[in-house]
């Protein structure tokens, strides 16, 4: 056998010795557990590939405040249906104005990303 690296784990050293991961974002966290670096650009490029496994703050706000706002239009007094996502993105704008991600842009886009994932995943 050739020589080994001290820092990378081993059996011997009684740690799991795994080379095949579920995904490439598995890898990135095993290397970071192990303090091995990675060049900045590959682990940029598997975010981008792969999605990060956290949202930004402003990002997850938006998201709940867009679901928040959901879920109060559907406990609420007004009369569904509304027919179709320009009279719930209106009937939102109208409940919640000036709230961050609920602009009529972040909202249209927010949906259609939903819808589609939604059919995607059926």
């Amino acid at each position: 056998m050739g020589p080994q690296n001290s820092s990378l784990p081993s059996l011997e050293n009684g740690l799991k010795s795994n080379l095949i991961y579920d995904s490439p974002k598995d890898f990135v966290k095993w290397a970071g557990k192990y303090n091995i670096k990675l060049p900045e650009e590959l682990i940029n490029q598997i975010e981008l590939i792969h999605g990060s496994d956290t949202l930004a703050s402003r990002e997850r706000s938006s998201y709940l405040n867009i679901i928040g706002s959901l879920l109060k239009l559907m406990q609420s007094k007004t009369p569904p249906p509304f027919g179709n996502q320009s009279a719930i993105i209106s009937k939102i704008l109208e409940d919640h104005p000036k709230k961050d991600g609920l602009s009529k842009r972040n909202l249209e886009k927010r949906f259609s990303e939903a819808n589609r994932n939604l059919e995607a995943s059926e």
